[in-house]
């Protein structure tokens, strides 16, 4: 697999997820595209490098409750 150690970032600008190429010598794709920055939506294939790794993407009016760190911290269990 070829992958630079900082490949690609995701964000989100409040209303939009993004995603950014940064700079990687082999390139990330985008449903196939080779992309240096593009905004997310629906479901959606990337390509980190040239190899076997590929992500699956699933934006929708769910993902920024999926995203938040508050929705994904447990609550703490209450000691016997």
């Amino acid at each position: 697999m070829t992958t630079s150690r900082s490949h690609l970032q995701i964000s989100h600008d409040g209303s939009s997820w993004w995603l950014e190429d940064l700079g990687s010598s082999n390139g990330t794709y985008v449903d196939g595209e080779r992309v240096q920055r593009v905004a997310l939506s629906g479901e959606t294939t990337i390509q980190v490098g040239q190899g076997g790794l590929y992500l699956r993407l699933s934006v929708g009016s769910d993902a920024a409750a999926l995203a938040s760190p508050a929705s994904s911290t447990p609550e703490p269990a209450d000691d016997p």
